[in-house]
């Protein structure tokens, strides 16, 4: 039979992203608890692995013991820090408002531990944080271009694709969200200009030569192909065609589309054009057309990423809720800066209350306590019953 171990984690600190490599460095402080020794606590740390991870340092000397009131008797508690350099997989298909999500998962390659929530080890309605499952420090995001998301825990079985076989495994989500709006106005606010700017030569007066307003035209080209060079060392590479992406095709096919009329318009009336009026009121009928589409489309975008950071403790959290005593329990997210040396403080009982309300429900403490008092209700009722009984029979 296998051991419970409770696990606790807090995100201390995410840096370091990088879109081109998509790795990301986190640093993460993992709790264990257990009925034993320290002895054994060390030997269910030896025996943690990260996937995915590309490299991993741990202190050893930062290796220290969790002793509080609030911890069940006879648990043992350790805690450990530990720098995990993750790769995940980015999705740049909605760039610059794309949320990617990074999935931070370790296992413990033995078959008589089991991990389960860390509040499984400690008193009913304890108030240190240590005691809930998962802690996010606000400041944990050390990065002005994304935004973090609430984070999620899982406790499951690991993949047997990726750890040969199905062990204890802890998983936590967390989810990013770029702040895009900064792209937007500084890029696709000059290449609208320069789309623009290609309908000019159009509607001057008087109207200019054919050959003055190609030269123009391929003037403008080389000032586009110019601007993106300079800004494509700050926009990341990848194989999907991203917001950005489908402006800049749509800027060079314009573009092409009115030296296409020019030279056209000229080959067939084969003189001097004096009015290109006509001509310019559907170019610019095209291109404002497209201007509401992609505006639209952008606004969208952005609502439906606001929308899935403000749901995500709604909705993703019943999706990946955690398993103690055999029923889905939601996770538990604390995110408030905590001191650390106040860690354990009377103002985080009501924060508890809240956002524990289903662990109350199911912790077995309580329903413990609540077996035994019923059974000390019960035996007092079957004592005063007997004297009842002997009373009767001496009178």
């Amino acid at each position: 039979m296998s051991t419970e171990v409770g696990v606790h984690v807090t995100i201390c600190s995410i840096h370091d992203i990088d879109m081109n490599n998509e790795t990301a460095v986190v640093d993460v402080d993992i709790s264990l608890f257990m009925r034993g020794t320290q002895s054994d606590l060390e030997e269910v740390f030896e025996e943690i692995y990260f996937v995915a991870a590309i490299s991993r340092e741990t202190d050893k000397d930062s290796l220290t013991s969790l002793n509080f009131d609030e911890i069940l008797p006879g648990i043992a508690g350790a805690e450990l820090c530990l720098t995990v350099k993750v790769k995940f997989d980015m999705d740049f298909a909605n760039f610059p408002f794309d949320t990617q999500d990074l999935i931070l998962t370790f296992y413990q390659a033995q078959y008589r531990h089991k991990f389960v929530s860390a509040a499984k080890f400690w008193k009913e309605n304890a108030s240190c944080l240590y005691s809930t499952p998962l802690l996010c420090v606000p400041t944990a995001l050390i990065n002005e271009e994304w935004t973090l998301g609430a984070p999620l825990i899982h406790y499951e079985k690991s993949d047997p694709l990726e750890t040969m076989e199905a062990f204890t495994q802890v998983s936590v989500s967390l989810k990013f969200v770029r702040k895009g709006r900064a792209y937007a106005f500084r890029y696709i606010g000059s290449m609208t200009a320069l789309s623009f700017a290609s309908i000019l030569p159009f509607v001057q007066l008087p109207a200019a030569e054919v050959s003055d307003m190609l030269a123009y035209e391929v003037g403008l080209l080389f000032a586009i192909v110019a601007f993106q060079m300079l800004t494509s060392s700050l926009i990341p590479m990848t194989t999907t065609i991203s917001i950005l992406d489908q402006y800049g095709l749509f800027l060079f096919f314009f573009l092409m589309l009115t030296m296409v009329t020019i030279t056209v318009i000229s080959w067939v009336e084969n003189s001097a054009i004096d009015n290109w009026n006509v001509h310019a009121c559907w170019l610019f009928a095209i291109w404002m057309v497209y201007h509401l589409y992609f505006g639209i489309f952008v606004v969208n975008t952005i609502k439906r990423q606001t929308e899935m950071l403000n749901s995500t403790k709604k909705k993703e959290f019943k999706r990946n809720a955690y398993m103690i005593k055999g029923e889905n329990v939601q996770g538990t997210i604390v995110n408030k800066l905590v001191q650390e040396s106040e860690f354990c403080k009377k103002k985080e009982e009501k924060m508890m209350k809240k956002v524990m309300p289903e662990l109350k429900n199911v912790n077995p403490v309580r329903k413990i306590q609540e077996s035994d008092s019923s059974k000390e209700e019960n035996n007092d009722e079957s004592e005063s019953s007997k004297e009842e009984s002997e009373s009767s029979k001496e009178d």
